[in-house]
């Protein structure tokens, strides 16, 4: 009878290389490989945030705040030159024969002037117009009255003026009452010049009778604003 070799496993022991490379190829390498350089990266961004925070040095220069800013860049603003508004100039001569002054006045471009004039007679009709508005100098040899807005009527010329609304106008030549006259509903002036005596009024102005028409009840207040103006640019000559 052959002798049988009874069945037991054999154990081979693997060599120490490939023990090594099993174990460099196992996953707990991998993972501690990657915590590893995870650890790295992270030791690394603090100790190079450390340093560049110790490397800056405080400015000894404040930083301006808004309000600075704001005071700093604004200066005394500038304003722009107004554009000179474009004015005529009239002069009318004066009479010998009459006792008004000659004078001169300004106007605007878009208000109308003529003169009828004859040094003959003497007479002179001065009319400025625009869009039915009228303004009238007039010097001739006439007579005058007082213009009065209280109190009695006095005996002699006079225009009762008081009940009307008027405003003060002061010309290069005098002081001048402004009377709202209206006449079949529009709205109409007359002037009296001021008595620098008394304090009286009176008509003609020492530059001729005055009067405006305006051909409407109630007048337009640019346009009203304008020959005011008109009136206080006269200067006796």
């Amino acid at each position: 009878m052959e002798n049988q070799i009874p069945n037991q496993e054999t154990k081979i022991q693997e060599p120490e290389e490939v023990k090594k490379q099993k174990f460099l190829s196992s996953g707990w390498v991998k993972i501690g490989g990657t915590l590893l350089l995870v650890l790295l990266l992270v030791g690394g961004a603090y100790y190079f945030g450390t340093q560049k925070n110790t490397n800056i040095q405080p400015s000894d220069t404040p930083t301006p705040t808004v309000s600075q800013v704001l005071e700093e860049g604004s200066g005394t603003p500038t304003q722009e030159p107004t554009k000179a508004v474009q004015t005529k100039s009239f002069t009318s001569a004066k009479f010998s024969g009459l006792g008004f002054n000659g004078y001169s006045l300004m106007y605007p471009p878009d208000w109308a002037l003529s003169e009828d004039r004859d040094n003959s007679v003497p007479v002179s009709t001065v009319t400025l117009t625009k869009q039915g508005y009228t303004l009238k100098i007039f010097q001739a040899a006439t007579g005058g009255a007082q213009c009065i807005y209280e109190g009695s009527m006095p005996e002699g010329p006079a225009s009762d003026y008081r009940t009307n609304k008027y405003s003060d106008l002061i010309t290069g030549f005098a002081t001048l009452r402004q009377t709202e006259t209206p006449s079949n509903g529009k709205m109409a002036y007359s002037y009296c010049q001021k008595n620098t005596t008394d304090g009286s009024f009176g008509q003609p102005t020492s530059v001729g009778h005055m009067n405006l028409t305006t051909g409407v009840a109630v007048p337009d207040p640019k346009i009203v604003s304008e020959f005011e103006e008109i009136i206080k640019s006269i200067k006796a000559l």
